[in-house]
């Protein structure tokens, strides 16, 4: 739902977080559009609040409607859990070569009479003028009910269960956005509400509410997602976050072509690799590209899973072709160089 800001039950201010919400958008959109009776009041700038998955696809979506977009963000760093700084600049430049603005703030307020005209920062005493804005600030599990049942709560604030499902009462199962998730390289729970691990517990509980055997073993943290002609992929653990759990880390970035440097449409690639000093493990992996990013991530995720070493990495035969990769993948070269 949406935060509770002087001015949210504007018109013309929304959230997304399901699909009669996104309906709702687009309606206000072409109602209001250039050949609607009410086309004096076009939307023509759109305001973003967030800067996490929904927020980037979102900001590319008005862009691509013809709206002046302004992201606005807390920490004023897009995508900030799922990105070192080195890759969250791609994003940002890619934005910025989009006419898209990324600013830090936070919001306290929406101004207008009926329809929203600005949201305000009042820490910053800053107007930022808006004909929709878009909430994307993040989701918080939904646990009233499971609260109210004696269901235990883990320290995400989701519901805690085992690899079966299974929460602290009797025959009582959880999954997707309400339930946490076992980080498998962090090597504790996690809140990552995310539909492809929703999916697996879903299957997981479903088997074993029904009497069979089933287990989930967790999550490393994959995700990719499309900024424009970018797209942005990530799993495991970021440089950052790895040094916060004592890891001392090595973590190069190379760039390389995602084909053959001769073949038509060849186009630079870049991949970062976080790798435990100690040990050579692999401990995440970030990239960022215009063609095969979730091909590659998912190597990596894969590699995650089975805890290989970066020297593991190197002997990987994958698969080359001009049109797809050079003769070195952009993987073998990342993994080259963090072996040095």
């Amino acid at each position: 739902a949406c935060p509770p800001l002087t001015g949210s039950g504007l018109e013309g201010v929304f959230v997304l977080r399901s699909l009669e919400e996104g309906r709702a958008l687009r309606r206000f959109l072409v109602e209001n559009g250039e050949h609607s009776e009410r086309g004096e009041h076009k939307p023509r700038r759109a305001l973003v609040l967030g800067g996490g998955y929904v927020g980037v696809e979102m900001a590319e979506t008005f862009r691509r409607l013809g709206l002046e977009v302004k992201m606005v963000i807390r920490s004023g760093k897009v995508l900030r859990a799922a990105l070192d700084d080195d890759v969250r600049a791609l994003v940002e430049e890619e934005f910025a070569r989009q006419g898209v603005e990324v600013v830090k703030g936070k919001p306290t307020a929406f101004e207008g009479g009926r329809r929203v005209e600005a949201v305000v920062f009042g820490d910053e005493d800053r107007h930022y003028p808006c004909d929709v804005a878009l909430l994307a600030i993040g989701v918080r599990p939904e646990v009233s009910l499971a609260r109210a049942a004696g269901v235990a709560l883990g320290a995400t604030g989701a519901i805690a269960t085992d690899s079966h499902m299974r929460t602290n009462l009797p025959h009582v199962y959880a999954a997707g956005d309400c339930a946490e998730t076992f980080h498998l390289v962090a090597g504790e729970p996690a809140y990552i509400p995310l539909g492809s691990t929703a999916n697996k517990q879903g299957r997981v509980a479903g088997t074993n509410s029904a009497g069979g055997e089933a287990t989930f073993g967790g999550v490393v943290g994959t995700m990719v997602v499309r900024a424009f002609d970018l797209a942005v992929a990530c799993t495991g653990l970021t440089a950052a976050q790895a040094q916060a759990l004592g890891y001392t880390v090595r973590a190069p970035m190379i760039k390389a072509m995602d084909g053959a440097h001769y073949f038509p449409g060849a186009a630079p690639i870049h991949v970062k690799l976080v790798v435990d000093e100690e040990t050579g493990r692999l401990l995440g992996g970030q990239i960022a590209g215009r063609r095969g990013v979730a091909k590659r991530i998912d190597v990596l995720a894969t590699a995650l899973h089975h805890r290989l070493t970066v020297a593991d990495l190197q002997r990987l035969d994958l698969s080359y072709a001009p049109p797809f990769a050079p003769v070195w993948d952009p993987i073998l070269v990342a993994a080259n160089v963090a072996a040095r």
